[in-house]
């Protein structure tokens, strides 16, 4: 994601651009760097193909329990609000992301 830039021998991580993968605590060779919470983070909405579109992070590092709630929710506001054949990301477009995340909030 190239959130790590490397200057003058100075670290920068840019957080707006970090997914958390935790790439940079496996790269790190001096144990420097520790998760300090382990998780999941959920994007929605992407999509590959002619219209292609970045997700959007809904969440960070959840526990899986509520990793599969949110799933479950996601599927079941899919099935209810879903034109025939609309993508989620459309979905989005049509009725907002805040109509979504308020409908799935834990």
């Amino acid at each position: 994601m190239e959130a790590i830039t490397i200057t003058e021998e100075k670290v920068r991580i840019d957080r707006e651009k970090c997914v958390l993968c935790g790439a940079r605590i496996a790269a790190c060779r001096k144990d420097v760097l520790r998760a300090e919470k382990i998780g999941y983070t959920i994007f929605v909405g992407g999509s590959m193909g002619r219209k292609p579109r970045h997700g959007i992070k809904i969440f960070e590092l959840i526990s899986e329990e509520k990793l599969f709630s949110i799933l479950e929710k996601t599927i079941d506001y899919y099935r209810k609000e879903s034109l025939d054949g609309e993508r989620l990301g459309e979905l989005f477009d049509r009725l907002g992301i805040e109509k979504y995340r308020d409908e799935i909030i834990l």
